[in-house]
């Protein structure tokens, strides 16, 4: 039986979320960072396959949106735009990451408590 292209990368997709859950409390910003960053390496060296792989461990570690916050600000953006115009399973895993680092910088832009300490360390500051 012959499996197109695009039904073995949702398929493989799909097999992400079925990960087991006892992952996702153990998963550390520095494992995210490491998935990430070989993902992109095995896609610069045109290894589509093994990149969409680390980069689905990412995904089936379900991260905190914090973590993939700190994700989104320490990667270049032209890696960003390469995921997306790479289309396909890599531009899901793009919008995945992205969406719960925009969530994770609402939550930070309503802060109260937050935005009080920045403006009281810009009042005592002597500019």
């Amino acid at each position: 039986m012959i499996i197109p292209r695009r039904n073995l990368g949702l398929l493989l997709a799909l097999s992400a979320f079925l990960a087991p859950v006892s992952s996702a409390a153990t998963v550390l910003p520095q494992d995210l960072n490491g998935d990430f960053n070989e993902g992109v390496q095995l896609l610069h060296q045109g290894r589509k396959a093994e990149a969409l792989v680390a980069f689905q461990r990412i995904l089936a570690a379900d991260p905190a949106n914090e973590a993939a916050y700190q994700l989104w600000k320490e990667t270049d953006h032209q890696i960003w735009i390469e995921l997306l115009v790479e289309g396909g399973d890599f531009k899901l895993v793009a919008n995945r990451i992205m969406d719960r680092a925009t969530k994770q910088r609402e939550m930070s832009r309503n802060d109260e408590d937050a935005i009080r300490g920045l403006v009281d360390t810009l009042r005592n500051s002597g500019d």
